[in-house]
């Protein structure tokens, strides 16, 4: 089963923000306060732009070492602003 999460965490890094990701990056320079809320998980919001994302099912998962363990904990909520990162349990 771990490996295809692998194969599937090489894929999320391979894809590339579309103009869907670059329009909203664009319209939150444009309006201030304006957040991106998204149950996405591979950063392209980030990568198009945009600097007040809230991620509803977590973050994508950084690879630490080959296998998954217990003591990594429960999956997170993550809300990235242009002032600070907080994460909070589910």
């Amino acid at each position: 089963m771990w490996g295809w999460y692998q194969w599937r965490i090489a894929m999320v890094e391979q894809a590339q923000p579309n103009a869907g990701h670059r329009a909203l990056a664009d319209l939150e320079r444009l309006k201030a306060g304006l957040v991106v809320v998204t149950q996405n998980v591979d950063d392209l919001h980030e990568r198009a732009g945009s600097r007040n994302v809230v991620l509803i099912a977590g973050a994508r998962v950084k690879r630490r070492s080959a296998e998954p363990r217990a003591s990594d904990g429960p999956p997170r909520m993550t809300v990235r602003t242009e002032s600070t990162r907080r994460s909070y349990s589910r």
